[in-house]
């Protein structure tokens, strides 16, 4: 099991930026490490992540599965992505 963390300054909020890099990762972790399953846990008042996620590729799910460390805070929204259906294109 991986923890990937994603971090975006200011300065390049809203420009495709980590749409761009979340993809890169995606294939690394699909042809490298062979992973077919990926999930994102997602606070549920991160709007920007999750119209990040919302985007086409990950799958809202049950999250029943997927506790906070935190006890007194809601569970967060997960999300997956089968990257067994998804062909990325190389450039």
């Amino acid at each position: 099991i991986w923890t990937v963390d994603f971090y975006i300054s200011e300065i390049l909020e809203h420009k495709g930026v980590m749409f761009a890099a979340l993809l890169r990762v995606l294939n690394e972790m699909k042809t490298a490490m062979g992973a077919k399953e990926v999930y994102a846990t997602v606070d549920k008042d991160n709007e920007d992540c999750k119209r990040l996620l919302g985007k086409g590729l990950f799958t809202l799910i049950d999250n029943t599965g997927f506790k906070n460390r935190d006890k007194s805070s809601e569970p967060p929204l997960v999300y997956m992505i089968d990257l067994s259906t998804i062909r990325f294109e190389r450039r």
